[in-house]
């Protein structure tokens, strides 16, 4: 005669990604949402990185993760409060492990800081014939640009007496309007600058 056993077989499946979180902008002091969701048998264990540090239980930081009503599915959340130019911005990581394998995705996130000045000119009175160099700096990220206008028109690039320069170090522009051999009321008016990026936008006015 013989003998017939059954021994029970478990199939493994290794975790693939049903739904992955893609790079993103965020302005500073936002709020970032991720999400993903992860197939395999068993059930597998998701992990969320920045820069290769596990985020769990960091400040500001909340991850949440279930099971869906999909069979061997599971949802899992990324949550950045109160975003960080420096702190936050950089390279994350999703991870899916379970006995069968691990699976990774990589993304980015990008934290913009509207403009801000950090050198600005001071109203001046003038007679004709001085000299005079009108300095600005702005700071944000991206870089922004600097525009000058003075009584709401773009300044004269034909005039001989008025150079406007332009400069950038970092996440820091410079920019100078340099006056030679004033003539009122010409160069008179009320000076208006702009630094602008995808953030937002700063102003300021000086009289001369």
């Amino acid at each position: 005669g013989s003998v017939k056993k059954e021994v029970p077989v478990t199939v493994l499946i290794p975790p693939t990604f049903v739904e992955k979180p893609s790079s993103g902008e965020a302005t500073v002091g936002e709020a970032v949402n991720w999400a993903c969701k992860v197939h395999g048998k068993p059930i597998p264990q998701v992990t969320w990185y920045r820069d290769d540090v596990p985020l769990e239980g960091q400040p500001k930081v909340k991850v949440k993760s279930n099971e869906t009503s999909r069979k061997y599915q599971i949802e899992s959340s990324l949550k950045l409060d109160d975003t960080d130019l420096s702190y936050d911005s950089g390279e994350y990581c999703v991870k899916a492990e379970n006995a069968a394998g691990k699976v990774t995705h990589t993304f980015g996130l990008t934290v913009a800081q509207p403009p801000v000045f950090t050198l600005t000119p001071e109203n001046v009175e003038v007679t004709e014939g001085d000299d005079l160099d009108l300095v600005c700096k702005a700071m944000g990220r991206p870089v922004p640009e600097i525009k000058w206008s003075m009584d709401k028109k773009p300044l004269d690039r034909q005039d001989e007496c008025l150079t406007l320069s332009q400069s950038y170090e970092g996440d820091e522009a410079n920019s100078m309007v340099a006056l030679r051999n004033i003539q009122p009321p010409k160069h008179s008016g009320k000076y208006k600058i702009e630094a602008t990026n995808a953030a937002g936008t700063a102003t300021h006015s000086v009289m001369v």
